[in-house]
């Protein structure tokens, strides 16, 4: 695969707590191909200011670090029963998509349906499901140990589904 027919693209799940980071090359076929991963880790104690400083100091470390051209994020939703926890996560997806935003990478979008679509075929399946499939399709033995990371490669994997079936998503 070269360079000048793949798209190079970080797939965030966005979380106070940890975010999921997966960078990877989705090539003319919409095939991906994992070029690395970590997790953003903050630590409870810490003031929520602080807390959404450091992640997005990391997150804009990473992105100028492997220049991405496209970032895969979630869409919020919000359970009505717990609208402050959306609140909360709302932050760290502001500054991750601040970063990105910063520096030119295109943000791409996709509901929690629309992944679990693009990946399994079906919107309303497990995390269970969703993990070891997510595996598969990346060409990995193992599944990510982190729901995190997990999430993160379903991002990249369902741009990389909707590249391949050639929908509009810019």
């Amino acid at each position: 695969m070269s360079d000048s027919e793949s798209s190079l693209v970080i797939g965030v799940d966005p979380g106070l707590q940890a975010s999921g980071v997966v960078l990877a090359k989705i090539n003319f076929r919409g095939e991906a191909e994992i070029m690395s991963w970590e997790e953003i880790k903050t630590k409870g104690a810490w003031l929520l200011s602080r807390r959404i400083a450091y992640i997005y100091a990391h997150i804009k470390k990473i992105i100028n670090k492997t220049h991405p051209e496209i970032m895969a994020i979630e869409k919020i939703y919000s359970h009505y029963r717990h609208p402050y926890t959306a609140s909360l996560l709302a932050h760290a997806r502001g500054v991750i998509i601040l970063a990105a935003e910063e520096v030119g990478v295109k943000i791409v979008e996709f509901s929690n349906t629309h992944i679990k679509k693009a990946v399994l075929g079906r919107g309303n399946s497990s995390a269970v499901q969703l993990r070891k499939m997510a595996a598969y399709l990346a060409g990995r033995d193992i599944p990510f140990s982190s729901q995190h990371l997990t999430d993160a490669l379903a991002l990249v994997l369902a741009f990389a589904h909707t590249k391949k079936v050639g929908l509009k998503y810019l």
